[in-house]
């Protein structure tokens, strides 16, 4: 993948039975991939899921339902440690 582009993208898009009607799969940045699920197209009766993982030949499988199309990832998103509240004595501004 070129620079920017760590993850696996796919995009699997089903008939109401289930019957594939596409796939799309490539290379793409973080933020391609925080709306991974599944949506439904009423209006042409059809369901879109949409998965991205990151690794080697990681999409082989299509994501066919909520449980598989997911935002899988190697290693933690941040490695920045959660904000916590002010204690008592801390400055504020």
């Amino acid at each position: 993948c070129f620079l920017g582009t760590r993850y696996c993208f796919s995009q699997h898009m089903m008939k109401a039975s289930g019957e594939s009607v596409s796939v799309t799969k490539r290379c793409a940045p973080l933020e391609e991939c925080l709306s991974t699920g599944c949506s439904y197209i009423k209006h042409e009766e059809y369901k879109v899921c949409t998965s991205c993982c990151e690794g080697s030949i990681c999409n082989l499988p299509l994501p066919r339902n909520a449980s598989d199309a997911v935002f899988a990832t190697l290693s933690p998103l941040s490695a920045t440690p959660p904000l916590s509240p002010p204690g008592p004595g801390t400055p504020l501004g």
